[in-house]
């Protein structure tokens, strides 16, 4: 009978492992391609900086999207400096545009919305300005 015990051991064996390789071969995966999303948005991030700092608003905000759709976590880290970078230069601008991306994100904060309003009455759009400051 303990014989019995032991040749059923020996049996069960493999399928623990390929029960064990069913369940490690998603994690890996998951996690590869959770690597590979984390390259592609962090890419998209710089080529969206890069494009806001030659004015080419609509391309960036393209990226921008992209990068939002995927992973905003990143999103913050990666655009709040420059955001801030462009807002005490008074390059009120390319500030907008990134202070836009951000309140997307983040859309409780309400000292963002306050700085993009500022942002906007002084590129003269009131109308967005307004909208902001309600925000």
């Amino acid at each position: 009978m303990p014989l019995d015990w032991i040749n059923q051991a020996n049996t069960d064996g493999p399928v623990i492992s390929k029960i064990l390789k069913q369940i490690e071969i998603p994690i890996i995966s998951k996690a590869i391609q959770e690597k590979k999303t984390n390259q592609a948005v962090s890419d998209a991030l710089t080529r969206g900086i890069r494009l806001v700092r030659g004015r080419l608003i609509d391309e960036a905000n393209r990226e921008f999207r992209f990068a939002v759709e995927n992973l905003p976590e990143l999103v913050n880290e990666e655009i709040r400096p420059v955001f801030q970078e462009f807002f005490q230069k008074e390059d009120w601008e390319r500030a907008l545009v990134l202070g836009l991306v951000l309140l997307k994100v983040q859309n409780n904060d309400f000292r963002l919305a306050n700085d993009l309003g500022n942002c906007a009455r002084r590129l003269q759009k009131y109308k967005q300005a307004n909208n902001l400051y309600r925000h």
